[in-house]
């Protein structure tokens, strides 16, 4: 296990984004000597510590975080420290870099995906779904990955349209694992597992406090080379999350919303202060053509958007305006590459996996809605097949119900979509 108890005793003691566990690395390099000199109440000079985090310290003990990795490795969950290999290098280059992180999925090719973060309000518009899912599904089929935060309205639209394109997608909770929130996203988790990752740097146990927010911001914002605030009223975490782009350095863009729009307050002030307004994705694309030439791809058989791209390398930025371009003639094939990576988003989308997260209603409203929600046998069926699927003599055995019996309930379950049959006459919970 390394240091890997090391680092979750210390976040356990301090808590996740701390930043005095920084200076402690700073003057330590070693955690395992730190860990030492607390319980032998020593310290080097330079670590400012409260009472209470010293008393924390000097009571809290590596057996006391057994708990962690016992917990998580039921949702199957890798504990990558600073120190790993697979940590995430954009990570290392922020302020107050997180020492831990649990992940649920596959995170060993991130380091070379083209990620970008994408935000929105909960309260989520029309106007702001239709053009997350325009933006979103064009970046996607240019190779980008996507980032946000899983919250229902704006960030769940990011989520679904990345999966759709089958791009991958990773989303960070503010929340331990264990924690059903954002509640009823059990689907949205399971599809992610497979096309990405969910993260977080949150011991099993943290409930979705409002601090717990503005600490996970900053993780969505430093893992990727910029932030697209879809909407955002006057006062909303998607303009924290904006505020941690700008402070790391990294670009901010925003889609432009009428004056009268409540929903577009927060993303117009960010244009007023320097974020690039986005009407389609070819203009957060441009800005990362010579940075990034071989991650952004053409799709196939679209050679306008190759012309674009490549005079794009030539002549400098799209600004039609600009002494550098050939003024209609480049105009023209902006215009061509519009429709074509338009053409292919749209492609990428009606291809959309069988299973469509999105269709799939939460357990529980399948149960309520198909009037198994009070129904005994159901709901005892359903607790023998939370961990495993198993067969009608497995559930007899365990339920002690009767084949007859739960033949009659499994069908009703299967025909509410709350299982489904496998081979060898096996039965499985749909989460």
């Amino acid at each position: 296990m390394a240091n890997k108890e090391y680092y979750v005793w210390l976040v356990k003691c301090l808590g996740a984004g701390n930043p005095r566990s920084a200076k402690i690395l700073e003057l330590y390099s070693d955690i395992a000597e730190f860990y030492s000199d607390i319980k032998n109440k020593k310290l080097k000079k330079g670590i400012k510590l409260s009472a209470d985090e010293l008393k924390f310290l000097y009571e809290t003990d590596l057996s006391d975080i057994e708990y962690v990795f016992e917990r998580y490795s039921k949702f199957k969950a890798q504990t990558i420290t600073i120190e790993d290999e697979l940590y995430p290098k954009a990570l290392r280059n922020i302020d107050n870099s997180p020492l831990v992180l649990f992940v649920v999925g596959d995170i060993s090719g991130l380091d070379n995906e083209l990620l970008l973060t994408v935000v929105g309000t909960r309260k989520e518009s029309l106007y702001g779904k239709r053009a997350s899912e325009l933006i979103c599904s064009e970046l996607c089929v240019s190779g980008f990955s996507i980032v946000s935060g899983l919250a229902k309205g704006g960030d769940t639209t990011a989520h679904i349209t990345a999966l759709k394109c089958g791009a991958r997608t990773y989303g960070f909770l503010a929340c331990g694992l264990d924690i059903d929130y954002p509640y009823n996203k059990a689907n949205l988790k399971n599809a992610i597992f497979k096309n990405g990752a969910v993260i977080t740097e949150f011991l099993p146990g943290m409930e979705p406090l409002r601090e717990n927010f503005k600490i996970r911001n900053r993780l969505m914002s430093g893992i990727s080379v910029g932030t697209l605030v879809v909407e955002s009223p006057r006062i909303s975490g998607t303009l924290i999350t904006a505020n941690h782009a700008l402070n790391q350095g990294k670009d901010v863009f925003a889609v432009p919303s009428g004056i009268f729009w409540y929903n577009g307050v927060g993303t117009n002030e960010l244009i007023k202060n320097g974020a690039k307004p986005v009407k389609d994705a070819l203009d957060i694309i441009e800005e990362y053509l010579d940075v990034y030439p071989d991650k952004i791809k053409i799709p196939d058989k679209k050679p306008n958007l190759k012309e674009f791209y490549d005079t794009n390398r030539k002549f400098g930025l799209s600004d039609a305006n600009s002494p550098n371009a050939l003024n209609d003639e480049y105009k023209e094939t902006v215009k061509e590459a519009k429709k074509e990576l338009k053409s292919a988003a749209k492609e990428a989308i009606k291809a959309k996996p069988s299973e469509d997260p999105k269709q799939i209603a939460p357990l529980s409203e399948r149960l309520e809605k198909n009037g198994l929600k009070d129904n005994e046998k159901v709901m005892k069926i359903i607790s023998c097949l939370e961990n495993e699927p198993l067969s009608l003599d497995e559930l007899s055995e365990k339920t002690g119900l009767p084949s007859n019996v739960l033949l009659i309930s499994t069908t009703k379950m299967e025909l509410a979509g709350v299982v489904k049959k496998l081979s060898a006459s096996r039965i499985e919970l749909i989460k």
